[in-house]
């Protein structure tokens, strides 16, 4: 299955990542698009979302991943400097690399979960 998403500038109206076997195992997927990075979160990863720092918190994605995991893109939270709040991702589970001008910027962070209601390629917004 050939992963598709859906937008409407920043915003994901539809992904077929909900029927990949990345999604059934409850892997997370970065998407840029629009001037914000969106993370489809599906069912099998829900529990994630409780667990992630207030909305607010200053987040920082590192494309290249942490010390102790080189190239894995990483996202890390300022919420605790000595143990900070941090979601590492498969390389294969990010759509695509920022350019270098790009590094540094500030945008919204955007979590979707799937809205099966709706349809089988359905999201609505998490946080």
């Amino acid at each position: 299955m050939v992963l598709q998403i859906q937008n409407a500038g920043p915003e994901v109206l539809a992904t077929t990542y909900w029927q990949t076997e990345h999604a059934r195992r409850g892997y997370l997927y970065l998407s840029f698009n629009g001037g914000a990075l969106r993370v489809p979160v599906p069912e099998p990863a829900a529990g994630v979302l409780a667990q992630l720092p207030p909305e607010g918190t200053p987040c920082e994605y590192l494309q290249e991943g942490l010390t102790e995991e080189p190239g894995m893109p990483a996202l890390v939270w300022d919420d605790d400097p000595a143990r900070p709040f941090r979601i590492a991702v498969s390389r294969h589970q990010v759509d695509r690399r920022l350019p270098p001008e790009e590094g540094g910027r500030e945008v919204p962070l955007i979590w979707y979960v799937p809205d099966p209601a709706r349809g089988p390629e359905a999201v609505r917004e998490a946080r």
